[in-house]
């Protein structure tokens, strides 16, 4: 087995690689999984795979624009486990708008379920948006470790996003720079959609002392279950993007987060929604490999 740091390591272009998934016969693609993360975790990012399905059914309706997605977590996708299939059901195709439900299946089991709406943008009627908060610029954030060549992420009012002993508002506000930025707008839409899961776990746990997510798939059993991606036309940008995170609610086992994406100069481009599980592990959880802990 090769140990060349090229094969490794993650990158933004390898990322955009990896979601620009190719046709397997009609409404089907199929999207690689990608590599292992540096913790030898061996579970994907739900979001990866959300992000795969976005440019999947960007080709499938060609003329039209991916608005927003559903997704439904059920079960893990692993690294190790071969391709996902991502077979696509066309609800209905019209001339301004498209619905489809994909399903992501690995060896014949569905993982992911995820609803669709397209639609060919028009004129604005009226238009309105919620102003980017007024935070710290990124320059005045905290670099935060998340390693992906051509990806830097800093947290305002945050140093260690994982710790349990960091202690604040339920909120996170996270600075992304990306290089290259896509210029497809199903890339765009898929690099959006890939960062919404990642930190809204982390944004609830801040709330409260002694839980963090460095204890996730160790002590307590973390993962999202649900993410919504609703775009805002147009979807572009230069320079940095801050995702804003809020948890509104966290209890019987499952917390919600809500968020918006806005580019620097303060144009809102997505919002977004997640629900998570917060567990503590039953015993039958603990005899699994905490690589493999979905």
């Amino acid at each position: 087995m090769t140990t060349d740091s090229s094969q490794t390591q993650w990158t933004v272009q390898r990322l955009l690689d990896l979601f620009d998934v190719q046709a397997d016969g009609p409404d089907r693609y199929i999207a690689e999984t990608g590599i292992a993360a540096d913790d030898e975790r061996q579970v994907v990012e739900g979001t990866q795979v959300v992000a795969q399905a976005i440019v999947a059914v960007a080709k499938r309706f060609p003329d039209k624009s991916i608005r927003s997605v559903h997704a439904v977590f059920a079960r893990a996708v692993m690294v190790s486990a071969g391709p996902v299939e991502l077979e696509i059901d066309v609800v209905s195709e019209g001339r301004s708008t498209a619905t489809a439900v994909v399903a992501a299946k690995q060896n014949g089991k569905r993982c992911i379920t995820m609803t669709m709406l397209a639609d060919i943008p028009t004129g604005d009627v009226i238009r309105h948006h919620l102003p980017r908060p007024e935070v710290s610029s990124p320059g005045d954030a905290n670099v935060s470790p998340m390693p992906m060549t051509g990806r830097e992420l800093r947290l305002v009012d945050v140093v260690d996003v994982n710790s349990p002993d960091e202690v604040g508002p339920p909120e996170i506000y996270a600075w992304l720079h990306y290089d290259p930025i896509p210029t497809r707008d199903e890339l765009a839409k898929a690099l959006i959609a890939y960062f919404t899961g990642h930190l809204g776990i982390s944004t609830t746990m801040r709330a409260h002392e002694g839980i963090g997510t460095a204890q996730s798939h160790l002590t307590v059993a973390t993962a999202p279950m649900t993410i919504t991606v609703s775009f805002h036309e147009p979807v572009t940008w230069d320079g940095w993007l801050l995702y804003r995170h809020e948890s509104t609610q966290v209890g019987a086992g499952m917390s919600y987060v809500r968020g918006t994406v806005h580019t620097e100069e303060g144009e809102l481009i997505a919002s977004f929604s997640q629900d998570a599980l917060i567990r503590p592990f039953r015993d039958s959880e603990t005899k699994i490999k905490s690589q493999s802990r979905l």
